[in-house]
């Protein structure tokens, strides 16, 4: 495209609804607000462009979107982050990333900054967030101190956290809502080694993978406003010590006056290394309500907590969850706790945008939902949930499978029997 700026004007303005977004072989409703009807279209976007020059993913989003906006990615391609004097992209407007598959990633070890930085409304489609380190600030790859988060069919993998937040970091007014996605590798110094949210009105999380993330605190989950789980997979994540703890210096004029930034840097990390600390989930705030969701498989503590070491207590089943100990309050009449292990294989390429844990033979996952339940998540959701993350259609057998994942049975091979005269 030899770096001209490719764009196309919306016609018509599309209306407040609920839209659907296919992606990487997944199907995502993502709730919309109309763009206005002179909103841009850009791309898709020339990865070759070096980062921060003119058209760039970086000076597009930095400098040329405005509010409705929707930016394109290139089918399948990478686009590197190696400004490393500026980091991440600062995007200061509400705009919409349709990644089609592609790769945001960043190289940059020194300075601050992860991948992504708005205080803006964000829905990011079929999107990878691979590399970021922030290292002082919070959100590894995506930090949102505005508006709504909308992340739909999208994978954020491998990236840190100094602060709070491994992969997410929402501190803000609006929702935050994760649908068809996979959050797996990252880690935080302070809390939430996946995802960190402290503010706004909800967080729901439906048909994702968030597994083997780290921090001291809510390994897979640090959440102060409680939760919405839907066929969600939290499993295998970590309490543990993670290099970079950082200390909260609240600013105290300025654009980010009470802001908890800049940060300052202790010289060594003080995880909360307490007994019974817990791992795939801290909820300080607010209700985990679930459905069709399982949590197991914790390193170093429970499954569930309140602040710290406090058990949760606030509960709401809407049916058919799972968990190997007794720290989630799973105690409905379709619920399972103090469960065996759930069967779950490796981390892998299982279909879609990002890599799944397919439940195994023998898993006790596996039908365990009712035909006739398999709907019960739906309130919860938001929406109607007829597949799993990948699109593959709920039900595959006799039932729904607990979990992100729906288990495709075996087509059965007939040999038909050969005569010879």
């Amino acid at each position: 495209m030899g770096g001209a700026r490719q764009i196309w004007r919306r016609v018509i303005g599309v209306p407040a609804a609920a839209v659907l977004l296919a992606g990487g072989g997944a199907l995502a409703l993502a709730v919309a607000t109309a763009p206005p009807a002179s909103a841009t279209t850009f791309g898709p976007v020339d990865p070759t462009i070096p980062d921060g020059n003119p058209n760039s993913l970086r000076d597009i989003l930095e400098n040329q979107v405005n509010n409705g906006d929707t930016v394109t990615l290139q089918s399948g391609a990478t686009y590197q982050l190696t400004d490393c004097s500026d980091v991440d992209i600062d995007i200061n407007a509400s705009v919409t990333i349709n990644g089609n598959g592609a790769t945001i990633k960043s190289t940059c070890t020194t300075n601050e900054g992860g991948v992504l930085d708005t205080s803006d409304q964000l829905t990011l489609n079929s999107t990878i967030l691979t590399g970021g380190d922030a290292l002082a600030d919070d959100g590894g790859a995506i930090t949102d101190d505005g508006g709504a988060l909308v992340i739909n069919n999208s994978a954020i993998i491998g990236n840190h956290s100094n602060c709070d937040g491994g992969a997410i970091y929402h501190g803000a007014s609006g929702p935050t809502t994760i649908t068809n996605s996979t959050i797996a590798n990252n880690t935080a110094s302070g809390v939430g080694g996946g995802i960190h949210v402290d503010a706004g009105q909800s967080l729901v999380i439906t048909n994702s993978t968030i597994t083997q993330n780290t921090a001291p605190e809510g390994g897979g989950i640090d959440t102060t406003i409680g939760a919405k789980l839907v066929y969600t997979t939290l499993v295998d994540n970590t309490n543990g010590s993670v290099p970079g703890l950082c200390s909260l210096a609240v600013q105290s004029s300025g654009p980010d006056a009470g802001k908890e930034h800049p940060r300052t840097h202790g010289s060594g990390v003080t995880p909360q290394q307490l007994a019974g600390v817990n791992l795939n989930i801290e909820n300080s705030g607010g209700a985990l309500s679930s459905f069709g969701t399982v949590i197991a498989l914790p390193h170093g503590g429970t499954n569930c907590a309140g602040n710290g070491t406090e058990p949760l207590t606030n509960t709401s089943s809407a049916g058919y969850n799972y968990s190997d100990d007794a720290s989630c309050g799973f105690t409905g009449s379709t619920d399972k706790q103090n469960g065996s292990d759930p069967l779950l294989g490796a981390l892998g390429a299982n279909g879609g945008i990002g890599p799944t844990r397919v439940p195994q033979t023998g898993s006790p996952l596996i039908d365990a939902i009712p035909i006739a339940s398999c709907g019960g998540g739906n309130g919860l959701a938001g929406f109607t949930v007829t597949t799993d993350e990948r699109g593959i259609t709920r039900p595959q057998g006799a039932g729904c499978e607990i979990g992100a994942v729906e288990v495709v049975p075996p087509v059965a091979v007939v040999v038909q029997p050969r005569f010879t005269g």
